[in-house]
């Protein structure tokens, strides 16, 4: 009986369930000005054709309020024909009309309101205006301005909206007043210093591109760095076991300046005693030991062994263990306070490329980029030649930014590479513009495509234009002939002389063929030139030697060379050098018989582990008549101007004939001396000193004293293309030569 009563309650519980539970017919919302109603759909549970249930639409409301948009929120439940119709009506936040800053001196409107959340036409919210206060107070104190006010005020106008404004009190610079080392015994609070990031200040601020010299400006970013480097500083000395607790930051209001405290305890001094290795094939123990700067019977080195370990892993990757993994295992004795190491190193499987994907090309074509890469589809990892390839991608000068990363695929052995490019602008313009007593204002201009059609072959064309000379020619260049590293190029050109005592017009053209070798840092190849000149004697008593030269004169000549180039940039050089040897030999067919050789040498290298660059480039030239002919005047040497000598101007330091005019020399001598400096680094800004020599002699001339000159400059890497201004001092003058001489190039890309 007693469960005949229970079914007959459980049935009727059901039932009065399902009597209850009717279906929603209608879901809508009101109330909505500024914000989307798919917005508020999406995320409630009260669906038309579903079930309706209070529980369900209370959650709804909970749901919508947490969107943040709205004061108010609240649902209309009506009975209608076949269910329930549910209306959700929502009281919206107001929306930002205006948002203005009062009191800002040292940060524009523009660039606060970048760093607000609070935008016009945005929904306020409590949060968004303590979020862009904050952001507004980062954005000072990045530019040291720790002590900044920040207040605001919300005023409500007509249609549901607000304008905000931000009232700011900018404080003065804070710089870093102390830095307090506590527990150094063995090494000076001096050392620890300069290896941190943030420094007291001390010098100049216009002198502080130098290492010595700092702003004391205030990094926030790295204060943990400075950690890491005091560590370092201790590692590299043997202090196996320091510790550097965090640094302690606090802002003296008072005063406008920061103290740091940095507490570390020391520890013992080791000495390496030994270096072992644990499954080092295919390497041999001995090979390893050599790659290292770890050595043995020397005091530790725990930055060194980091640095070690890291060479190791990437020799490894250039036998295709691209994930190898190496963990050193430390064996402290701290009675004889020595160390030993075990390298134990975990190879996993040999990985080959199983695709190559190139990304971010819209103009240049992926076989332009494929043909530059070590790696192809299918070959044996290697992680030097991942570098190489990025490296030979920035040497294209075709893009601004490359990315060359690797993922793993379903197959174990095999990984997929990815070369992701940023496009530059390749074409430009340059114009310069001179100056002389002979040629007065000259205007030098040129237009080229450095990857014409995104096919990476190089097109220019390039004019000088002056009172008394022109000179225009036309080049084109494919770097990359059938795709191999064989390039290419012809250039026809024509120009026009008016000298003192001739004037000299020649036209015609030349061809060159090079090969690359050892990843396209040595070229070797050969150029053929076929010319035509003719020279007209102006003056009324001209020399012996000007005699020699008047009339037409056909010269078909070809120059070997060898080149060898690791600059790291062919727009601004930082490290790297360029040599060159070329021989250039007239009288295969035509009038003109002579050999020209030119050999130089440049290097470029950064001082001191800082921004400094020296760069040092020296070169010499010979030239003699073949079968008793003289060397042309057009292929004598003429030093002078801005690529050569700075401060006399252009091809006038040359011996002259009995009349006074340049004639040119046939043996040639210079160097060039630079110091580069950065001036402001955001703007690619960087001053030059330089000091030069050279000069050049007649054939029958002993190699006399060098005519000098010295001076500073600018250089500008602009948006708009290399920008060159250097006065040059003559340092002897004679005659009537100048005693200093602006030089000027600019240029512009597109």
């Amino acid at each position: 009986m007693k469960l005949k009563l229970l079914f007959f309650i459980l049935v009727f519980l059901l039932f009065s369930v399902s009597a209850f539970a009717q279906d929603v017919v209608k879901v809508d919302v009101r109330g909505l000005v500024r914000t989307d109603k798919l917005t508020v759909m999406d995320v409630i549970e009260t669906k038309a054709g579903g079930k309706y249930s209070i529980d369900k639409v209370d959650r709804d409301i909970r749901r919508i309020y947490a969107l943040g948009f709205y004061n108010n929120v609240k649902a209309d439940v009506e009975d209608v024909k076949g269910g329930k119709s549910v209306t959700f009506i929502l009281e919206e936040k107001p929306s930002i009309r205006f948002v203005t800053f009062v009191g800002n001196k040292k940060i524009k409107d523009k660039e606060l309101l970048k760093s607000c959340e609070t935008k016009p036409y945005r929904i306020l919210t409590p949060d968004l205006i303590a979020e862009s206060v904050e952001k507004m107070k980062a954005l000072y104190m990045k530019k040291g301005r720790y002590l900044t006010e920040i207040s605001y005020s919300v005023k409500p106008v007509p249609e549901n909206r607000v304008d905000i404004e931000y009232t700011i009190r900018e404080s003065k610079k804070v710089v870093i007043r102390n830095i307090n080392i506590i527990g150094n015994r063995h090494v000076k609070k001096s050392v620890i210093e300069k290896a941190m990031v943030n420094h007291r200040k001390h010098g100049p601020y216009i002198l502080t591109f130098l290492p010595w010299f700092y702003t004391g400006r205030f990094n926030e970013d790295a204060v943990s760095m400075d950690k890491e480097a005091v560590r370092d500083v201790y590692l590299r000395r043997g202090y196996a076991e320091v510790s550097v607790k965090d640094p302690m930051v606090t802002v003296d209001i008072s005063h406008s300046c920061i103290n740091i405290d940095i507490s570390l305890e020391e520890g013992q001094k080791y000495t390496l005693k030994n270096v072992g290795f644990k499954h080092e094939e295919p390497y041999s123990a001995g090979f390893l030991k050599k790659q290292m700067k770890s050595k043995e019977g020397r005091v530790f080195d725990g930055v060194a062994l980091r640095e070690d370990i890291m060479k190791i892993i990437d020799l490894y990757g250039q036998k295709g263990y691209a994930f190898c993994d190496v963990k050193p295992v430390i064996h402290l004795d701290k009675k004889n306070k020595t160390v030993g190491v075990t390298l134990v190193i975990d190879k996993k499987h040999k990985i080959y490329i199983n695709r190559i994907e190139i990304v971010g090309n819209k103009k240049t074509r992926d076989n332009v980029i494929r043909r530059v890469l070590k790696l192809k589809e299918g070959d044996l990892y290697n992680s030097k030649y991942l570098r190489d390839s990025r490296k030979q991608l920035y040497k294209t000068d075709y893009f601004k930014e490359v990315a060359i990363t690797t993922k793993r695929v379903d197959e174990e052995d095999k990984l997929n590479a990815r070369v992701a490019v940023k496009e530059k602008h390749t074409g430009s313009f340059n114009i310069g513009m001179g100056y002389s007593t002979f040629n007065k204002f000259s205007v030098m201009g040129s237009i080229m495509e450095r990857n014409l059609l995104g096919t990476g072959v190089h097109a220019s064309f390039s004019g000088n234009v002056g009172s008394r000379t022109s000179l225009f020619d036309l080049t084109v260049t494919q770097p990359w002939l059938l795709d191999r590293p064989i390039s290419l190029s012809g250039t026809l050109y024509n120009s026009k002389y008016d000298y003192t005592s001739y004037d000299e017009h020649a036209y015609g053209g030349k061809v060159t063929l090079a090969r690359r070798f050892f990843d396209n840092t040595l070229t070797i190849g050969s150029t053929y030139g076929l010319s035509r000149e003719k020279i007209d004697i102006t003056q009324s008593n001209p020399s012996k030697y000007l005699k020699e030269q008047e009339g037409r004169h056909t010269e078909s000549y070809i120059t070997p060379f060898i080149e060898r180039d690791t600059l790291d940039s062919s727009i601004f050089p930082t490290t790297g050098a360029l040599s060159n040897v070329s021989v250039r030999v007239a009288g295969l067919g035509g009038t003109e018989k002579y050999m020209k050789t030119v050999a130089f040498h440049s290097i470029y290298h950064k001082l001191f582990s800082s921004p400094l660059i020296a760069h040092v480039r020296g070169e010499v030239g010979y030239a003699t008549g073949i079968s008793g002919k003289h060397v042309p005047i057009q292929n004598r040497f003429f030093l002078g101007g801005i690529d050569t000598v700075r401060g006399f101007s252009e091809g006038k330091i040359s011996p002259k004939d009995e009349e006074g005019n340049y004639i040119g020399g046939e043996k040639e001598v210079v160097f060039n001396s630079e110091l580069i400096f950065p001036l402001l680094i955001e703007l690619n800004l960087y001053g030059v000193g330089f000091y030069d020599m050279g000069n050049c002699w007649r054939m029958t001339e002993s190699l006399s004293s060098l005519r000098k000159g010295a001076g500073l400059g600018l250089r500008w890497i602009s948006p708009l293309g290399p920008m060159r201004i250097e006065w040059g001092k003559n340092l002897s003058p004679k005659g009537d030569e100048k005693g200093s001489i602006w030089h000027f190039t600019m240029g512009m890309v597109f």
